[in-house]
């Protein structure tokens, strides 16, 4: 899956072991009294807000009295609804852990909420260059700059992104690349296209205030085109984590898996591998520059089974995140190459994303 905010570099890693044509940037491009089933939007927000909150033994945000016995079972079309926009933000009490061993008997209908901060005081939220290991609720456009990508000028990404839970234990990502450009055949000039369609569900093996787990795989389809590294079909299955633990706002969160192509790609299999850990400065409160985080992302892969280049790529991405204003965030990042062949590489590649969380 593509690293959170930056699906132009998960195609990077793809297009790297091409034999043949320009990679592209986004080639480098997760009761006692039970209530009647909702019947829409408005049943379930107000299922939702009649429950008071309710605190469990270890002090952490419980389900309320109503929902101790059986759990609420609501219409599908209305769990969806309230997941992806019920006003259920300001209700972080109604959360509740979901453990691993209840994975295919909990969770699946009950509609997402909002998780409460850790016990260190950090959010959950996404990162550049960094797999998300967790659950929210935003959608965003990013855009990148790589320079002397594959010592043949520069090659741009933008990128839309939307993250869009179903319930409890699932959740869609769309990668949408809306321009990718780059040099390449046959005259090496550049070229401009939308580039490959990934989607990827979600799901969440576990979910405490402090660790949460997901299991994702991106497929990635053959949307854009080959005279500029894309026209692909990759499966790329994923472990996750974010852990929020750490005292006085810090984070660490990874992922490892691989990246599979179809038998007819032109490309090597690789093993993929991320981390990051950051820092939260200072808490939300709805003003310029609260929940401004630093942070530093490593990310990494080597190459498998397959045709092209045999090498292993790592790359460091430090970024910083930080609030606009009505849950607008602004974060940047520059990502600098540490190992790969440069004929297969870039120098720097900078990043900006805007965000909108809800």
């Amino acid at each position: 899956m593509a690293c959170c905010l930056c699906p132009a570099r998960y195609a990077l890693a793809q297009a790297r072991t091409a034999d043949s044509g320009l990679a592209s940037p986004s080639e480098t491009l997760r009761s006692a009294n039970p209530t009647l089933p909702a019947t829409g939007l408005d049943d379930v927000v107000s299922a939702v807000d009649d429950s008071g909150p309710m605190t469990n033994a270890g002090g952490i945000p419980g389900p309320p009295a109503s929902m101790e016995g059986a759990r609420v079972q609501q219409g599908l079309l209305g769990i969806v609804g309230a997941s992806l926009i019920g006003n259920l933000e300001a209700r972080t009490d109604l959360w509740r852990p979901l453990p691993l061993r209840t994975f295919f008997s909990e969770g699946w209908l009950e509609p997402w909420r909002h998780q409460p901060l850790s016990s260190g005081g950090a959010p959950r939220q996404p990162w550049i260059n960094s797999q998300d290991g967790t659950f929210f609720r935003a959608f965003f456009t990013n855009f990148t700059d790589f320079n002397e990508f594959h010592r043949n000028g520069n090659a741009y990404a933008g990128t839309y992104v939307f993250f869009a839970p179903i319930s409890r234990r699932l959740q869609v990502r769309f990668d949408v690349p809306f321009i990718l450009s780059g040099k390449g055949a046959p005259n090496n000039d550049y070229h401009d296209a939308f580039g490959d369609f990934i989607v990827t569900p979600r799901f969440l093996l576990s979910e405490t205030r402090d660790l949460s787990q997901i299991f994702s795989l991106a497929i990635r389809t053959p949307t854009g085109r080959a005279n500029n590294g894309n026209n692909l079909t990759t499966l790329t299955p994923h472990y996750e984590f974010w852990y929020g633990g750490l005292p006085r706002g810090w984070v660490i969160r990874g992922s490892t898996g691989v990246t599979v192509r179809t038998a007819t790609e032109k490309t090597r299999d690789t093993y993929d591998y991320n981390l990051a850990v950051g820092k939260y400065w200072t808490p939300y409160d709805g003003t310029l520059f609260s929940d401004f985080l630093t942070y530093v992302s490593m990310n990494g892969f080597s190459t498998l089974e397959g045709p092209g280049a045999e090498y292993t790529f790592a790359s460091v991405t430090p970024g910083f995140r930080f609030h606009l204003q009505n849950k607008w965030y602004l974060l940047g990042g520059v990502d600098v190459p540490l190992t790969g062949p440069k004929r297969l590489n870039f120098t720097w590649a900078p990043i900006v994303v805007v965000v909108k969380s809800f």
